[in-house]
């Protein structure tokens, strides 16, 4: 991808919303999947987006951002768009 001149970021893996089932062990997973893509990026000097520091409460997805506890609606997108916006500006695109 860099020697085509495009910026990788790696994004968060999303939490659960408490309600969807077995979301607390279904979170634990995510966080390790997460801590590893962290470890990736860093090891690769590819940026991590925590997106779950804008959609999250107390390590569950919220409520109100989701309609089936897995799946952002319009609103949890309207929080990420502007962190993909700030990507954008960075790199000057």
């Amino acid at each position: 991808m860099r020697s085509n001149h495009i910026v990788p970021k790696i994004p968060s893996t999303l939490f659960v919303a408490a309600k969807y089932p077995r979301a607390s062990e279904k979170n634990k997973q995510i966080q390790t999947l997460n801590n590893w893509l962290i470890e990736f990026g860093l090891k690769n000097a590819i940026e991590f987006l925590n997106i779950n520091l804008l959609v999250s409460k107390n390590g569950f997805l919220r409520d109100d951002l989701t309609y089936d506890g897995i799946h952002l609606n319009a609103q949890g997108y309207a929080l990420w768009a502007p962190e993909v916006g700030k990507v954008l500006v960075k790199h000057s695109l």
